[in-house]
């Protein structure tokens, strides 16, 4: 774990302010070039983890994408602390039954996989409770 640490990120409220906040350890950072409208805005992200699905000879796509995230202003209390941010996307695939068994086989591998990611943001966002 590293030392704590602050961030000062400007934001618009009728005019250009900054607020000074405690950033977590896995922030990767805030861009100057859009700052967050309210002090309500402002969101610490961390780096993106994808999980893939590929079929036959097709380049693999997104499936998952896991991205932990705070929101430490929010007026929602369980968004203030760490939590993932979990989207969905897969285009429409059409499968033969071989392929469908395929599929299975990915989908237990990032079942599989989620489990040790969970255990991973579980131990990284423990280290950003300091950053709320």
């Amino acid at each position: 774990m590293s030392a704590e640490r602050t961030v000062t990120v400007p934001i618009l409220v009728r005019s250009v302010r900054s607020v000074v906040v405690p950033e977590p350890s896995w922030c990767l950072g805030h861009p100057e070039a859009q700052p967050p409208e309210a002090q309500v805005d402002l969101t610490h992200e961390g780096f993106p983890v994808s999980l893939s699905l590929s079929l036959g000879d097709e380049e693999p796509q997104p499936f998952l994408t896991l991205t932990p995230v705070s929101h430490p202003y929010s007026s929602a209390e369980d968004r203030r602390g760490p939590f993932v941010f979990v989207s969905v996307e897969l285009d429409d695939m059409a499968c033969t039954p071989a392929e469908l068994l395929v599929l299975a086989d990915q989908f237990a591998e990032h079942a599989a996989a989620l489990r040790a990611w969970a255990r991973y943001f579980s131990y990284l966002l423990a280290d950003g409770e300091a950053g709320r």
